[in-house]
C-alpha cells in the first residue's frame, strides 16, 4: 500500500512538469509560485516586444527636432526611385520650402533672443543707476527743506507734495521717465528763481544718467518689438511644420499599408 502511494505521488509530480503549464496550487506551493513568476516574466517580455515594434506618433517638441524630421524625410525621398517615393511631389516641395524657411527663421529667432539677453544685462544696470540718482537727488532735496535751506513750497517746482518727505515709487520704467523729467525741469526752474543749485548729486550728473536711460529704453523697446515679431513668425512656422510632418506620416503609412511586418 505504501509503495503504491509513493508511485502515485511520483506520477503526480511528473505530471506537474510535463502536462500542466500551470501546476495546481495544492500539490506544491513553492513550485507553483516559481512557475507563476516564470510565466509572468515571459508574458511581460512578449508584451514589451509587441510594444517596441508597434509604430507610434509623437510630433517633435523642439525646433531642432522639427528641422531634423523634415530634412530626414527629404533625404529619404531623394534615395528612392521616382515611382517608389511614398510622399507626393507637392508635399515634398512643401517640405523643402518649409524646411529652408523655418531653419532661417529659427536662426534669426535665436540671434534676436541672444542679443536681447545681452542687451538686457546692460539695460538693467542703467535702470539701477538712474533710479539711484533720482532717488538720491529727491532725498537731498527733502533734507535741504528739513534743514530750512530751501523753502517747503519750492518742492512744487519738482511736482512733489510739500508735506510729503518720502521718495515716490520708482519701481517702473514709466515712473523713472516721469520723475526724472520732473526733477530736471524743477531744478532748472528753481535755480532760475532762487540762484543756487543742489549738489551731490548735481542735476547735470542726474541728467546724464537720465538721458542714457531714455536712449536705452527706446532701444530696448525696439529690440523687444523685433523679438516679439520674430517669435510670432516662428510660432506660425512651427504649426505649419507640424502639419507637414503629420501629412508625411499619413502618406507614408498609406503607401506601406499593404506591406507585411518583417517582409
Amino acid at each position: 500500500m505504501r509503495q503504491k502511494r509513493s508511485v502515485d505521488v511520483a506520477k503526480n509530480h511528473a505530471d506537474i512538469h510535463t502536462v500542466h503549464p500551470f501546476p495546481p496550487l495544492k500539490p506544491n506551493k513553492p513550485l507553483y509560485t516559481i512557475y507563476m513568476i516564470k510565466y509572468f516574466f515571459i508574458f511581460v517580455n512578449q508584451f514589451l516586444h509587441i510594444f517596441r515594434v508597434m509604430p507610434y506618433r509623437r510630433l517633435p517638441n523642439t525646433d531642432k527636432a522639427r528641422i531634423n524630421a523634415l530634412s530626414q524625410a527629404i533625404k529619404e525621398s531623394g534615395l528612392q526611385d521616382m515611382n517608389s517615393v511614398p510622399i507626393s511631389f507637392k508635399l515634398l516641395q512643401e517640405a523643402k520650402t518649409q524646411c529652408a524657411v523655418f531653419q532661417k527663421c529659427v536662426q534669426e529667432y535665436n540671434q534676436t533672443f541672444e542679443r536681447q539677453v545681452a542687451e538686457n544685462k546692460k539695460y538693467q544696470q542703467i535702470i539701477k543707476n538712474v533710479r539711484l540718482y533720482i532717488s538720491h537727488f529727491i532725498q537731498v532735496l527733502n533734507f535741504a527743506v528739513l534743514r530750512g535751506e530751501i523753502k517747503k513750497d519750492k518742492k512744487e517746482f519738482y511736482k512733489l507734495d510739500p508735506d510729503d518727505f518720502t521718495v515716490p515709487d520708482l519701481s517702473t520704467e514709466n515712473a523713472l521717465l516721469e520723475w526724472g523729467k520732473n526733477i530736471i525741469d524743477g531744478e532748472q526752474q528753481r535755480t532760475a528763481a532762487v540762484g543756487f543749485a543742489i549738489y551731490n548729486p548735481a542735476i547735470n550728473k542726474v541728467k546724464v544718467h537720465y538721458e542714457m536711460f531714455k536712449e536705452e529704453y527706446t532701444s530696448h523697446l525696439l529690440h523687444k518689438k523685433t523679438h516679439n515679431r520674430v517669435y510670432e513668425d516662428t510660432e506660425n512656422l512651427r504649426k505649419k511644420a507640424d502639419e507637414i510632418i503629420l501629412s508625411i506620416w499619413d502618406q507614408v503609412e498609406a503607401f506601406y499599408k499593404d506591406e507585411l511586418p518583417y517582409a
